[in-house]
C-alpha cells in the first residue's frame, strides 16, 4: 500500500473499501476494493472526507482485508462450500456466516485459541515491521 493524495489517484487501484456514512440513512461502501479510480470519482471521494487514499501495491506476505476475511471464513466453515453454513460475500473485511440447518453450534476451543494466538503473533510482527 502507498498513500497518495486523492486528486492524484486517477488510475490507481483502491486497496480497501471506501465507506460513506449518512446517519440514519446509509452506511456502506461507495467504492469497493479493487476499484480503479476515475476522474469522476474524485469529487465523491473528497465528499466522504478522503483527502488521501491508500492504493494497492501487491507485496508478498500481505493480504487485503477481504482476502483475510475469506481465509477466516474457510477456517470457520471448513471451506467455502460447507453443507451446513452459508457465507456472504466479503465487504469491508467482514463476512457474515449463518446456518443452513437447525442444530447445535459446537466450537472447537483449541482451534479457536490456536487461531487467536497466530493472529496475535502476526499482529506483533506487523507492528515491528512498521517500526522498521
Amino acid at each position: 500500500m502507498k498513500l497518495v493524495q486523492t486528486k492524484d489517484a486517477v488510475g490507481h487501484v483502491l486497496c480497501h473499501d471506501i465507506t460513506q456514512i449518512i446517519p440514519g440513512v446509509k452506511k456502506g461502501p461507495v467504492f469497493k476494493k479493487g476499484h480503479v479510480v476515475r476522474e469522476e470519482d474524485i469529487p465523491v471521494l473528497l465528499s466522504v472526507g478522503k483527502e488521501n487514499l491508500y492504493v494497492w501495491e501487491k507485496r508478498s506476505g500481505f493480504l487485503h482485508e477481504d482476502e483475510a476475511a475469506e481465509v477466516l471464513r474457510d477456517i470457520c466453515m471448513g471451506g467455502p462450500d460447507s453443507p451446513t453454513m452459508n457465507a456472504s460475500q466479503p465487504s469491508e473485511g467482514k463476512i457474515e456466516i449463518s446456518a443452513k440447518i437447525f442444530g447445535l453450534l459446537k466450537i472447537n476451543s483449541q482451534k479457536l485459541l490456536a487461531l487467536n494466538i497466530k493472529k496475535s503473533r502476526l499482529s506483533r510482527l506487523e507492528a515491528k515491521s512498521k517500526k522498521a
